[in-house]
């Protein structure tokens, strides 16, 4: 009778010895001596990034690998937008002009230095004498002196024969003659034509030779270098404003006045 017991209920003893074998060995701490575990022992991908230590990661990197080949050169891209006028009418200038391309234009304050000046340009002005076109023009067209601030208007001839203008004027119509200066004409007859300033904008200025018979009949000594014929120097304005005009750096050449060289007011 027990045996036939056995037989009958074999399969369930067997499978509770195995779920008690289990439990027990469940409840045993298994404590492995150190340097016990080593490659052998350790399955494909068991170690994952979180286990290794973070000086481990940074000695496995290597060296920068070296730089790869170009790779081969892309489609083109597609045609871009018109681009804007190419015109340089209204372009604000930089450097030592200031003010916009072409009709405002002018040198900045402070442009020119001492160093870009001939040395001998300040020697002949402390020779020079400077007549006021006041007195010594005079002024023609409504044309007057600025005043204030402004520098009047004058004229002076240097050692080297050249007749210098200074002085800023306003008043007077546009195109007009503002002054003369008797037997100062260029010496080679011919119109000179100058760029300065009026206001903000550009100015044009012309020195005429005008033919006087007065300048032609003084002493041969005084006013006629040899192969030169004396004549008027007219001051014109053909072009610009009429608000602070600027005569600085206007010059011509022209005959001797004087046996000494320097200048004799008419």
């Amino acid at each position: 009778m027990v045996h036939r017991h056995l037989r009958a209920n074999a399969i369930a003893y067997l499978a509770l010895f195995v779920a008690l074998s289990g439990t027990a060995y469940a409840g045993v701490k298994l404590t492995l001596p150190p340097a016990s575990v080593g490659t052998e022992q350790l399955r494909d991908g068991a170690v994952t990034k979180p286990k290794i230590a973070k000086k481990t990661i940074a000695a496995l990197r290597g060296a920068r690998g070296p730089r790869g080949e170009r790779g081969l050169e892309g489609p083109q891209g597609p045609e871009g937008k018109p681009g804007l006028d190419a015109s340089a009418k209204g372009v604000e200038v930089s450097g030592d002009l200031t003010g916009t391309f072409p009709s405002d234009l002018r040198l900045r304050q402070g442009s020119v230095s001492a160093f870009q000046i001939d040395p001998q340009i300040f020697v002949n002005l402390r020779q020079e004498t400077w007549f006021r076109i006041v007195n010594y023009g005079p002024f023609k067209n409504g044309w007057q002196d600025v005043g204030g601030e402004y520098a009047r208007a004058a004229w002076a001839q240097d050692s080297r024969d050249e007749v210098h203008l200074r002085g800023v004027i306003a008043g007077g119509s546009v195109p007009s003659d503002v002054f003369a200066i008797q037997c100062a004409g260029p010496d080679d007859g011919r119109t000179h034509v100058f760029a300065t300033v009026s206001g903000n904008s550009l100015a044009k200025v012309e020195v005429r030779a005008v033919g006087d018979p007065d300048c032609g009949q003084c002493p041969i000594e005084h006013c006629t270098p040899l192969g030169y014929t004396p004549t008027d120097a007219v001051v014109r304005v053909t072009y610009g404003l009429s608000t602070s005009l600027s005569l600085d750096g206007i010059y011509w050449h022209t005959g001797k006045l004087d046996d000494a060289g320097g200048a004799t007011p008419p």
